[in-house]
């Protein structure tokens, strides 16, 4: 073997002996050497102590551990990876998130009102100006006048110079009956302006503003779902609207909610369309509806129409307060037993009362005896009926009676000249 070929088997013999040494080393390595501990990432849910009545974050698996972020503040809102928090009423809000034990905040309170952040980015308002921040606390959507709301699927409902307040009424009601309003949209007892559009997570304009404020969306959020698909109001009638503004449903409706939206453009949903317009009840039929991938929609009524209270206008919003209250959706049991018990007692008092004065009033036995329980019979079904609609009516129309029978009363003893 010459020389040069004694060289390169020992290169190739010290090549391959080095690869296996190394391997060997490594291997050892992966055995021997400490697992890399994982990242700790808490999952974490706002929880509020019951003795004191603050607020924190603890653990979301709902484990008996002492909370994650002490429980020092007014209100935690929901929130992932910052959550919006008050620490005493009054006070301006900020964030903190789970690695804030001691309460420390992650952006400092500054805004009046702050909300949870959704794809990104949080909607905060202050001194009655909107805005947009990102997690770090910079701002994405510049400060404008007007309303602002949280993102769904890249797109936040938006309404510059817009507003929603109680009116003169409402401000009155509030006063009286401790209650701001009715929803949802349209409602005598609020003031709603301006004009709904849709920008980006940037700011950038994408639906300008054309649509009329809902006050069911304005209060509580409006956007688009998964299915990219929105439900919109113009001209007093809601339809649904796709992500470049386009209507899909045209709007003739007036209602129409979105029951469930998928991610293949599957939208089930739901709609009021009015038949006849009447006086205190509106004739409307409720339909259903599919609409597929190919876009058209398929309606079917859900059953024959029927009759439904309107609050638009301030007459018929107090007729539909006073004489057709939702008490049988909206008020406890204890509540409804309550008013059963108030219905039968005032009832059965104004039966006796209207008994007791026939058989005074009446000369004749035969007379009083026919006449009494009959007038008694007609008087207390129909003080149930009114105690059972509204207490109020039914005030209102004992102090009518009340006022009627003084002044007839007055009247008589004027004119028989008993009064001096």
């Amino acid at each position: 073997m010459t020389g040069a070929a004694v060289t390169e088997s020992f290169a190739k013999n010290w090549t391959i002996a080095l690869a296996l040494l190394l391997a060997v080393v490594g291997a050892a390595a992966q055995v021997t050497a400490p697992p890399v501990a994982p990242v700790p990432t808490r999952s974490v849910e706002p929880c509020q102590n019951q003795q004191s009545g603050l607020w924190g974050l603890c653990r979301a698996d709902r484990s008996n551990a002492p909370p994650v972020v002490a429980q020092v503040f007014e209100s935690v809102g929901a929130g992932g990876p910052l959550f919006p928090a008050r620490r005493a009423a009054g006070t301006a809000m900020g964030y903190i998130d789970a690695g804030s034990v001691d309460g420390a905040w992650r952006i400092e309170p500054q805004f009046d009102e702050a909300g949870s952040f959704r794809e990104g980015v949080a909607v905060v308002r202050k001194n009655g100006r909107s805005a947009a921040i990102d997690v770090s606390g910079a701002t994405v959507v510049p400060w404008f006048d007007g309303l602002l709301y949280p993102a769904s699927q890249g797109l936040m409902c938006f309404a510059p110079n817009g507003s929603i307040a109680l009116n003169a009424a409402g401000r009155l009601r509030q006063k009286w009956l401790g209650k701001p309003g009715d929803d949802p949209f349209p409602s005598a007892w609020w003031s709603i302006d301006g004009k709904v559009g849709f920008m980006d997570v940037q700011g950038r304009v994408v639906i300008p503003p054309r649509f009329e404020p809902k006050l069911n969306f304005l209060l509580g959020g409006c956007g688009f779902g998964s299915a990219g698909y929105a439900a919109m109001r113009l001209d007093g009638k809601e339809g649904q609207i796709d992500r470049s503004g386009k209507w899909v449903v045209s709007p003739e409706y007036e209602y129409l909610g979105i029951v469930f939206s998928g991610n293949r453009k599957v939208v089930a949903v739901i709609a009021d369309k009015l038949i006849d317009r009447g006086i205190f009840l509106d004739t409307v039929e409720r339909l259903d509806g599919f609409m597929g991938p190919d876009g058209d929609m398929r309606w079917r009524e859900t059953g024959p129409p029927r009759e439904s209270v309107i609050a638009g206008g301030l007459v018929r919003a107090f007729v539909n307060h006073m004489l057709f209250p939702r008490w049988q959706q909206q008020l406890t049991n204890q509540d409804v037993s309550s008013r059963m018990l108030l219905a039968w007692v005032s009832s059965l008092l104004a039966a006796v009362v209207a008994f007791a004065a026939v058989i005074a009033k009446q000369r004749h036995v035969a007379a009083r005896w026919l006449l009494a329980p009959l007038v008694a019979a007609l008087v207390l079904p129909l003080v149930f009926l009114l105690g059972l609609l509204s207490m109020y009516l039914l005030a209102a129309v004992t102090a009518i009676v009340v006022t009627v029978g003084g002044g007839v009363k007055f009247l008589r003893r004027r004119r028989s000249g008993s009064l001096s």
